[in-house]
């Protein structure tokens, strides 16, 4: 019953980017603008939503009130989302639904369909303990890329997700410490890893699970690992700014809220 609508410009090419910086952010804030529209699914990840965020402002963003959905490189537009008070969807993008199991796809469909948005999600206890607070974070290094600039988050009382792909033990653990020393982590309330795909080194001395687990260890709040969300075969998709309970004696992420503009996607 969804009626999807998309600017012909989405095929666009500038560089490594789907259109200028304007044409790209003049489909997101008309978008954003549409009256007989409820939600923005982003088509793709890749790079650029950081170039987009200086002609975006939280209080369009809020009033909009419209539900936004993607993973990846959308953590720059989720992070904005959050500073609006407004939920929005950690998950696949449309050009990945394909290739998910059939339970994301329908836990997607009942999410972008109702107000309300629950559930559980295994991982494994790392460091004990149990937290609630809101849900935020999302891709590490898109994190690290915001943080310094007037779009960082803030996680105070926040249980931060995390996630990615690509990145090296020493880089990730760059990544870590950037976002550390820029007070990203300031009071957050638990940490809950997901995917860190590929970031392995051939014959490498130190793991990337080394890296992260020293890390969550040395932030010393309730924490878990291997949450199936983010690059890997699987996407659950986490409701970013609903109430959330990390529970690093289970090894689970428990989260229930109701979140903003269920209806017709476009």
């Amino acid at each position: 019953g969804f009626v999807p609508r998309y600017d012909p410009s989405i095929f666009s090419r500038d560089r490594f980017l789907a259109g200028d910086d304007a044409r790209r952010l003049d489909e997101l804030r008309r978008a954003l603008a549409a009256p007989d529209s409820d939600a923005i699914w982003c088509a793709r990840g890749g790079y650029g939503t950081t170039r987009l965020l200086p002609g975006l402002t939280v209080e369009e963003v809020h009033a909009a009130n419209k539900l936004l959905i993607g993973f990846s490189d959308i953590t720059a537009l989720h992070a904005l989302w959050a500073r609006a008070g407004v939920p929005s969807i950690h998950g696949s993008m449309v050009a990945r639904l394909a290739a998910e199991p059939a339970h994301v796809r329908e836990r997607l469909l009942r999410w972008v369909t109702a107000p309300s948005a629950d559930g559980v999600l295994h991982g494994k206890g790392l460091v004990p303990g149990v937290a609630t607070g809101r849900l935020a974070g999302g891709n590490l290094a898109l994190l690290a890329a915001l943080c310094g600039t007037p779009n960082q988050p803030s996680f105070a009382g926040a249980v931060v997700f995390l996630e990615d792909i690509g990145e090296r033990p020493y880089r990730l653990d760059r990544l870590l410490q950037q976002c550390r020393q820029s007070g990203l982590f300031e009071g957050a309330a638990g940490l809950a890893l997901g995917d860190f795909s590929d970031c392995d080194e051939t014959d490498g001395s130190i793991t990337a699970r080394q890296v992260l687990v020293e890390f969550a260890r040395t932030l010393g709040i309730p924490a878990i690992e291997g949450l199936p969300c983010g690059h890997g075969a699987v996407n659950e998709p986490l409701p970013f700014g609903l109430p959330a309970t990390v529970d690093g004696d289970t090894g689970t992420l428990s989260f229930r809220g109701v979140l903003a503009g269920p209806g017709d996607v476009a």
